[in-house]
């Protein structure tokens, strides 16, 4: 296999964290890397369930495919990229960036997942805030969490995202975060 090319390498602490695009040949990491989140319960445990393998493999083979139709305009561009730590695989996210019916761009964070080794060293909030900086002063930043996801919700409220209590969609909670909404500091 090719070498990954690198892009928005940072040195943060004693990681080097660094993401790449996903390809087809990640899935099978990916599918393994939610499978893992499923059975220590940071998401739904009804991808555990007879039907469950079948069921996940599926989503995940619909968020690659999303992520590849770039002449889809109405649903806005998906990407998912794969986060390294030097040259070991450590997680992905994927993002979803659209407009919203006030032609504000809105960047939802769809998922983040962090291999068992690597959690409690703050990748996500190191992505996040990554995320955080590199957006416009009018975008907002989005992210939806299911109440059995309790370390993004933590993570999301220590950078200062707001959390919706209009949007409770079926267990869902909506977080967000806008720069020009916050005074400067």
């Amino acid at each position: 296999m090719a070498k990954p090319r690198f892009r928005n390498t940072s040195t943060l602490g004693a990681m080097d964290l660094s993401n790449r695009r996903a390809t087809w040949l990640d899935i099978p990491y990916v599918f393994e890397l939610l499978m893992e989140g499923s059975v220590s319960g940071s998401f739904s445990d009804r991808f555990l369930l007879r039907k469950g393998w079948g069921q996940l493999f599926f989503f995940t083979l619909c968020l690659f495919f999303n992520s590849r139709l770039w002449w889809r305009k109405s649903a806005g561009k998906q990407r998912m990229w794969l986060i390294y730590d030097g040259e070991e695989q450590i997680g992905f996210y994927h993002l979803v960036s659209s407009r919203t019916h006030t032609a504000q761009k809105e960047l939802l964070i769809n998922l983040i997942c962090v291999s068992k080794q690597y959690r409690n060293r703050r990748v996500a909030s190191r992505i996040i805030q990554r995320l955080i900086d590199h957006q416009a002063e009018e975008a907002v930043l989005v992210a939806y969490c299911t109440k059995y996801a309790r370390a993004m919700q933590r993570v999301l409220t220590k950078l200062k995202f707001e959390r919706d209590k209009i949007a409770h969609v079926r267990e869902l909670t909506r977080f967000s975060f806008c720069k020009a909404a916050r005074p400067a500091v």
